[in-house]
């Protein structure tokens, strides 16, 4: 534990994600050092450490309690510095690769383009076609993206992308046969943490009733 040090608990999140705050303490909450020039303040965007890379994260309390480092560092848990706030032009960028894929699944399910529909490699999955046949595998893994369309479009508003994307994801998860995934039988699945449905370094909250931006490295 480093004298004077600041304390602040993130949450790994994309930094276009807007959706509600977790409590401090939450599992989803992971402790770094603020080294950063500019004081820190809930709600900032951050480039954290994970593992074996740097992924966007959001601040979530300011202030860690000594108690609560210590805890961590005596259990041997080594926590890493914040990298550096997220700029104006990062959080632009990451919102126009996001209007980009939405945009590239419009033009896939039949809908106009939002903008121009192409998205840098890596930033986002491909768009998997929205009609077909394919192996159960293939075909939740199509799901699992047209899922994170729908949600993705949810969250900006664009109710027609939205609902579309939301009609293919079924279409693709009716031919998975398998009838325990999460966004397929959320009746059935308590709230949890569960492999992320696109990134497979990732877990994901399950709230019981649907996925939410609460994430973290596995």
């Amino acid at each position: 534990m480093t004298p004077n040090a600041v304390y602040v608990g993130v949450e790994y999140r994309d930094l276009t994600d807007t959706e509600e705050l977790p409590p401090p303490g939450s599992e989803c909450v992971y402790t770094f050092q603020w080294a950063c020039p500019a004081p820190p303040f809930v709600g900032c965007r951050v480039i954290v450490p994970a593992v074996n890379e740097l992924k966007p994260g959001i601040v979530v309390e300011v202030g860690v309690t000594a108690r609560h480092v210590r805890e961590l560092t005596s259990s041997g848990i080594i926590i890493k510095r914040v990298a550096w706030i997220a700029t104006d032009n990062e959080i632009a960028e990451a919102q126009r690769k996001r209007l980009a894929w939405i945009s590239a699944g419009c033009v896939a399910a039949g809908l106009p383009p939002r903008t121009q529909p192409f998205v840098t490699a890596g930033a986002y999955p491909a768009v998997p076609p929205a009609t077909g046949f394919a192996n159960p595998q293939t075909a939740h893994q199509y799901g699992s993206v047209w899922w994170k369309l729908h949600k993705t479009a949810e969250q900006i508003g664009d109710q027609e992308a939205s609902d579309a994307f939301l009609k293919v994801a079924k279409y693709w998860y009716a031919q998975d046969g398998n009838k325990s995934a999460p966004v397929v039988a959320a009746a059935v699945v308590p709230p949890g943490w569960y492999p992320d449905p696109v990134d497979h370094m990732l877990v994901r909250w399950w709230d019981g009733q649907r996925w939410t931006g609460h994430i973290h490295p596995v």
